[in-house]
């Protein structure tokens, strides 16, 4: 196959040479062979007519000619006269040889005349078709240039709309911006790639509105009071009426974030599916004073955020990564019911009031390390399907995982719990750590299930508390062995002995020494 293709590519070569050769020696041979408009027909009625007349000359001048004998006549030899074939029978079949010639090659050059009329019509039809093709793709183009220009002046009116005073302008503006990214979306007209890049701009301006200061939010306690004082002020009013209206405002974003996010996790469209999964929504460093409760999340980063009053996502559904670290939750966290199906970071958070994550489930890792939980904590009948972090983590008050599944590793290493902990009925499947775990308040692990070997090494357990871990607990698993530790108290007269973890110590609480930065007052490994 190679070899035909260069055999015809060169003959291809030779022949356009050849033909420049004949176009520069000699033009008026290449023209009657090679011109646009063949010779034949440039001079096709002279030709017709001149060929009639000719047919016709001779065919009348026949009686004329002598010598019959083998007399040549366009390649017809004429036989002589003899008693069969007499001379007027030779003549008139010369005539009708004649005029049949000379109607052959007429019909000949009308046959050409009208192949070449034909293959002109064609020429001409299918320039018209490439015209029109081209006029169409050229009015698409233009259509395609007006569409774009309509909706980057529609977007650019949106986004000023955002700057407006009033409430319902605003809230036209994210109305027309939401709309913007579903044209995008379905724009055919554009790769992947830039439908992308076209609706992440417009995500970037929602998400910069919610991140934008408000400084009414740090009032939301006045502003949601049950019974509002009498000595409101008019101005205190405006300002209520203000705060409200912005709450609205922004929960419409997160709405209709939300409406996208539920339609793309439950479409059967790939390609839809595909964009939404790769756009990203940055909330950081957002004062949030609003609820959003049931809401469906995509990529959510709300790190560095402060939560005024309480921050309410129960319910809510956390697509993709989501992260909250170094976040300050001023008021109570509800996070019941609310599933992370991906990643989920709350490093280094801050939560001052009560916490609530009953009944969560985490498709994939959780990760709290370095977080403070300043008031009680619940992770009642948590699911935990992936890696769980719980490093240097302060639970200051009452601390509750009863009936918590841990599916993978666990790590408790290094925690500080400070009051009251349970883990009754909760169940560790992998590896847990709790090594230099600290309890200083009454601890209960009764009926929990370690299922894997589970590391309490340099565990600290105070003496003044209750340590509770069942006998068939221990028979169950075998891997976290109980023993006896035993402690004087401060004027050695009274013996403190606690059932703890083996190689666990008791500590006192009262012992710890600032200097030292270590507890002094320190039992012996249990046994």
């Amino acid at each position: 196959m190679p070899n035909n293709e260069a055999s015809s590519g060169q003959r291809g070569k030779a022949s356009s040479r050849f033909k420049k050769w004949l176009r520069e020696k000699y033009p008026r041979v290449y023209g009657f062979f090679f011109s646009e408009t063949p010779f034949y027909i440039h001079h096709f009625f002279g030709l017709l007519v001149s060929l009639g007349f000719l047919g016709g000359f001779l065919a009348l001048t026949v009686p004329l000619w002598k010598s019959w004998n083998s007399v040549p006549f366009l390649g017809l030899l004429i036989p002589a006269a003899s008693t069969d074939y007499s001379e007027p029978k030779a003549i008139a079949d010369l005539r009708l040889h004649i005029l049949y010639i000379t109607g052959g090659i007429i019909a000949i050059l009308t046959l050409l005349q009208t192949n070449w009329k034909n293959q002109v019509d064609r020429r001409k039809v299918e320039a018209d078709i490439k015209k029109n093709e081209q006029d169409a793709e050229k009015n698409e183009r233009d259509h395609i240039r007006q569409v774009y220009a309509e909706r980057r002046s529609r977007y650019t009116k949106a986004v000023e709309q955002l700057a407006d005073a009033k409430a319902s302008v605003r809230i036209g503006g994210i109305y027309t911006l939401v709309g913007l990214v579903d044209e995008w979306l379905a724009d055919s007209t554009l790769e992947l790639e830039e439908q992308q890049k076209e609706g992440q701009v417009i995500i970037n301006n929602l998400c910069a509105y919610i991140r934008s200061p408000f400084l009414l939010a740090t009032n939301r306690a006045i502003f949601e009071a049950d019974d509002i004082p009498e000595e409101f002020s008019e101005k205190l009013l405006l300002d209520q009426a203000n705060f409200h209206e912005e709450q609205e405002v922004r929960q419409t974003i997160f709405n209709e974030i939300s409406l996208r996010v539920e339609r793309n996790t439950s479409s059967t469209s790939l390609q839809e599916k595909t964009l939404w999964e790769s756009f990203t929504f940055n909330f950081s460093r957002s004062t949030i004073f609003y609820p959003l409760d049931e809401i469906n999340f995509m990529n959510a980063n709300f790190s560095d955020s402060k939560f005024i009053r309480e921050a309410n996502f129960r319910f809510s559904k956390f697509w993709g990564e989501s992260k909250f670290n170094k976040s300050s939750f001023c008021g109570y966290a509800d996070f019941c019911g609310s599933q992370f199906q991906g990643p989920a970071k709350f490093i280094h958070s801050t939560f001052q009031e009560n916490t609530w994550f009953n009944g969560a489930k985490f498709k994939n890792s959780a990760i709290f390390g370095g977080s403070n939980f300043l008031q009680i904590t619940e992770f009642l009948e948590v699911l935990f399907h992936g890696e769980t972090n719980f490093s240097g983590v302060d639970f200051f008050d009452t601390t509750i995982f009863s009936n918590a599944k841990f599916s993978k590793d666990t790590d408790f290493s290094g925690t500080i719990f400070h009051e009251l902990l349970f883990f009754a009925g909760a169940r560790f499947d992998k590896y847990s750590s709790f090594y230099k775990t600290t309890f200083l308040g009454d601890t209960t692990f009764f009926k929990t299930e370690f299922a894997t070997p589970t590391t309490f090494n340099d565990a600290q357990f105070s003496y003044t508390k209750k340590h509770t871990f069942s006998e068939k607990q221990t028979i169950s698993c075998g891997n976290v062995p109980l023993g006896f530790s035993t402690m004087l108290t401060k004027d050695k007269k009274f013996l403190s002995r606690a059932i703890i973890p083996a190689g666990s110590i008791l500590i006192s609480p009262a012992s710890w020494d600032e200097e030292l930065g270590d507890y002094t007052h320190l039992g012996s490994p249990a046994l």
